[in-house]
C-alpha cells in the first residue's frame, strides 16, 4: 500500500477534484470569450491625397476607434468571475475533507493489516498447537470432551477473526479506491513495493495482490 503522503499527493485525481477542475476550465474560457467580445473593433483605411499646389502626392492611414459608453460583456464577465471564485473554494473544502477521510481510512488499514500480522503470525499457531496437545490428551483421557469442544472453538474464533480483519481491510482498500480513484491508486500501488508487513500478510489475504 502507498504511504500517506503519496496518497495525499494524490487528491487531485481525486473525481470530485477533477469535475471541479473541468468546471472551472470551461468558466475560463467563458470568461476570456466574454473578454474578448467586449473589445471593440478597431477600423483601419488608407488613402491619397493630391496636393496640387505642390503637384505631389501623399499617403494616408485612418485608424477609426469606436467610443464604448459600457461594456455589454460586464455581466458575463463578473459572473464568471464568481464562479470561478466559488468552484475554488468548494474545491478546497473537498480537498481538507478527502485529506481527512484518506488520513483515517490508512490508519484504520495499518491497524488492521497489523491485526491481521498479529492473528496469523502468532494467535493462529497458539490455536493449532492448542488443539493439537488437547487432541493428544484426549485420547489419554486425561481431558473431557468439552474440554477438547473448548479447543477447537477457540481455534474457529481465532480463524474468524482472521476472516472479518480482512474483510475490514479490504473495505479500508476498496475506500481508498473511491476517495482518490481507481485509476490513481493502482497507479501507486504499481510503483510502490509491498512492505515486510505486507508481504507476511499477503500469504493469505485473498486480495494482497491489489493492496
Amino acid at each position: 500500500m502507498p504511504n500517506l503522503a503519496e496518497l495525499h499527493n494524490a487528491i487531485d485525481m481525486a473525481p470530485e477534484i477533477q469535475l471541479i477542475s473541468q468546471q472551472v476550465l470551461a468558466e475560463q474560457a467563458t470568461m476570456q470569450l466574454a473578454s474578448a467580445n467586449s473589445t471593440a473593433d478597431l477600423t483601419f483605411g488608407t488613402g491619397v491625397r493630391f496636393d496640387n499646389a505642390s503637384n505631389s502626392a501623399s499617403l494616408l492611414f485612418e485608424v477609426a476607434i469606436p467610443l464604448q459608453l459600457s461594456n455589454p460583456q460586464q455581466g458575463n464577465i463578473k459572473a464568471a468571475r464568481a464562479q470561478i471564485e466559488f468552484l475554488s473554494e468548494q474545491q478546497q473544502l473537498i480537498r481538507q475533507s478527502l485529506k481527512q477521510q484518506i488520513s483515517q481510512t490508512y490508519n484504520q488499514a495499518q491497524n488492521q493489516q497489523r491485526r491481521l500480522l498479529q492473528l496469523q503470525s502468532q494467535l493462529l499457531p497458539l490455536a493449532k498447537t492448542l488443539i493439537s496437545q488437547s487432541l493428544d490428551s484426549y485420547r489419554l483421557g486425561q481431558i473431557s470432551v468439552l474440554q477438547l469442544l473448548d479447543a477447537q472453538k477457540e481455534r474457529f474464533n481465532t480463524e474468524q477473526t482472521i476472516i472479518n480483519t480482512q474483510v475490514a481491510l479490504l473495505n479500508s482498500h476498496l475506500l481508498l479506491q473511491r476517495l482518490i480513484g481507481n485509476t490513481s491508486l493502482s497507479a501507486l500501488n504499481n510503483a510502490h513495493s509491498l512492505s515486510p508487513l505486507s508481504k507476511e500478510t499477503a500469504t493469505s489475504s485473498p486480495w494482497s495482490n491489489t493492496l
